[in-house]
């Protein structure tokens, strides 16, 4: 049987629409994003372990695509680092924390981007 150009025609529409309805998801798709501050004044082992519980919890969806993590930035006192490509859960655990609360600078993050999670041992 011979392929008419009327079935050609219809496949191919049929085609382009899934691809362009698949584009449309994965931009949309991936649920909501969200910035993470992670503040890296000095915390006891057990305060800090549970910083890094936390990020493990965001990370984890962030690799089954239920959200986002935009960025990640970590403050102190003495200033912020942004990393744009998230960190694994294991190397925010391994971190060392040093120096005083950056209160001032992670007021400024969340004021900027209300959607800013913050992570913090601090009270």
């Amino acid at each position: 049987m011979k392929p008419t150009p009327n079935l050609i025609r219809t496949l191919g529409l049929g085609w382009l629409a899934y691809l362009l309805v698949g584009f449309a998801l994965s931009q949309t798709g991936g649920g909501n994003k969200i910035q993470v501050v992670i503040d890296r004044s000095y915390c006891a082992p057990t305060s800090w372990q549970q910083v890094a519980d936390e990020y493990a919890q965001l990370y984890r969806q962030h690799q089954q695509k239920q959200l986002t993590i935009e960025s990640v930035t970590l403050v102190n006192d003495l200033g912020e680092e942004i990393l744009r490509v998230p960190p694994s859960a294991e190397e925010i655990a391994g971190l060392n924390t040093f120096g005083l609360p950056g209160r001032d600078r992670i007021d400024a993050i969340v004021q900027a981007s209300p959607d800013a999670k913050v992570l913090s041992c601090q009270p």
